[in-house]
């Protein structure tokens, strides 16, 4: 898993692009990222990170063309409980790579409220969108018991409900399309800050890292394409952009 990705990567650095990756949180993918970070280690690369460098009078935060990219897709607003944080664990995971210059975090800002950090979001994407060019090289899923990828969650449905009834749902999914979405989960930590259908469907490729246990049944419809859940809805919304989509099994 960690080496198709790193192929994929090294496709973009081959052709002289930047690659952006945007990271799912949660304890299923930690395993792939950490070997993930030791193939790109600086002195494993076909060149060395550790070489690009900002020109002295950048002053920002971030360098202006940084060779690779990571982002969260999407974070649990509990900016007083950093240990609940899907950063934590990402920065963790990716620490060694993150000494180098050549690579950038791109995370939310919780400094504020939800809705700001959305907001934020949006500016952050909006500055990196390119014509005909997809946001992530890679774009890194994890799948829910009831559907949902990234904070992307959705209400139950009520048993007898008529469509015609199910306005908020409806109303919901709608809201999710966009580039970022704030909203509720329903186990705590429940504010959730999430990337969009809109804006997670901009990837060239895309890779669900998965644990079947207790999750069958959401693994089935994903695969089969049925029901609602926000990765079924993805996947029915994806466009030419996107080449590849796998589903790794970890279990």
């Amino acid at each position: 898993m960690a080496r198709d990705c790193l192929e994929l990567i090294q496709v973009g650095w081959a052709v002289g692009r930047s690659v952006r990756l945007c990271l799912a949180g949660g304890n299923t993918p930690k395993p792939v990222y950490r070997r993930l970070a030791q193939l790109l280690r600086p002195g494993l690369l076909p060149f060395d990170l550790a070489e690009v460098s900002a020109p002295a009078s950048w002053t920002g935060t971030a360098l202006p063309t940084p060779r690779l990219e990571l982002l969260p897709g999407d974070e649990r607003f509990v900016p007083a409980n950093p240990s609940q944080l899907n950063q934590t664990m990402l920065l963790s995971c990716f620490q060694p790579l993150l000494q180098s210059p050549g690579c950038h975090w791109l995370g939310w800002d919780l400094s504020t409220g939800p809705e700001q950090a959305c907001a934020a979001m949006d500016r952050e994407l909006a500055s990196r969108e390119a014509a005909a060019a997809p946001l992530f090289d890679i774009c890194f899923l994890g799948l829910g018991s009831d559907g949902h990828v990234a904070g992307l969650f959705a209400p139950p449905t009520v048993a007898g409900q008529a469509p015609a009834e199910d306005v908020d749902r409806q109303a919901l999914f709608t809201a999710q399309a966009g580039p970022s979405w704030q909203g509720l989960a329903p186990t705590e930590p429940r504010q959730r800050v999430s990337l969009g259908l809109a804006a997670l469907r901009s990837s060239r490729h895309i890779r669900f890292l998965l644990r079947a246990a207790g999750k069958h049944r959401a693994c089935a419809s994903l695969l089969d394409g049925r029901g609602d859940g926000a990765g079924v809805r993805l996947l029915r919304s994806l466009g030419p952009q996107t080449e590849s989509v796998a589903a790794y099994i970890l279990d």
